[in-house]
Parts: C-alpha cells; sequence; structure tokens
C-alpha cells in the first residue's frame, strides 16, 4: 500500500527548502566570512558562534554578560556575532578582553 499524501508533503516541503538557498552574493559572503574565522591564529581551533536577538525574543532572560561567558569559555577560538542590536554588536566587537577574536555580521 502506497501513502501518496506523504511523498507530496515530502515534495512540496523540499522545494520550501531550495528556496532558502543562499544566492550568489551570499554565499560568497558566507564563505568570506568562514575564511575569516579559520585564518590564523585560529584556524588550529576553529570558531564558535553567537546568534543574540533582542528585538523579537522580549522574553529572553539571558543576557550579554551570559553571552560572554560563552565566549570566555572558548578563549581559543573565534568568535562569530549575529546579533540585531547594535548595542550588544558593539559590546562584543569593542571589548578589550576578547574583541580581538569576535567578527561580526554585517548587512550582504
Amino acid at each position: 500500500m502506497t501513502n501518496y499524501g506523504v511523498g507530496l508533503q515530502y515534495q512540496n516541503a523540499l522545494q520550501d527548502f531550495e528556496a532558502l538557498t543562499p544566492n550568489a552574493v551570499v554565499g560568497a559572503r558566507v564563505a568570506a566570512n568562514v575564511g575569516e574565522l579559520r585564518a590564523p591564529p585560529f584556524e588550529a581551533n576553529g570558531f564558535v558562534a553567537l546568534h543574540i536577538r533582542r528585538t523579537d525574543h522580549w522574553g529572553s532572560q539571558l543576557t550579554d554578560d551570559d553571552f560572554g561567558a560563552f565566549v570566555r569559555a572558548h578563549p581559543s577560538h573565534a568568535v562569530y556575532l549575529a546579533t540585531d542590536n547594535a548595542i550588544t554588536q558593539q559590546k562584543f566587537v569593542g571589548s578589550a578582553e576578547h574583541g580581538h577574536r569576535v567578527r561580526a555580521c554585517t548587512r550582504i
């Protein structure tokens, strides 16, 4: 017995995900970001990433200090930061403690 409904749902989901494929400009920027994060002196250790949302996640109890603790827990890694808040971004990028390791997402 074949369930054609499941196959159709899968095909629709596959088409939805294919629509999320980055275009050439976005793909090139991602490649450049990853290249910077894997550059010396961090090439042997890799990188960690933070996605700090402030404008649409009002119920979050996490603070910038909580995310800072995560960064401090990975002292030998580069840090990729994506945030929707300029104050938070500047706090991490401008940090005397770990700012030299932080690369921040910018608009493409």
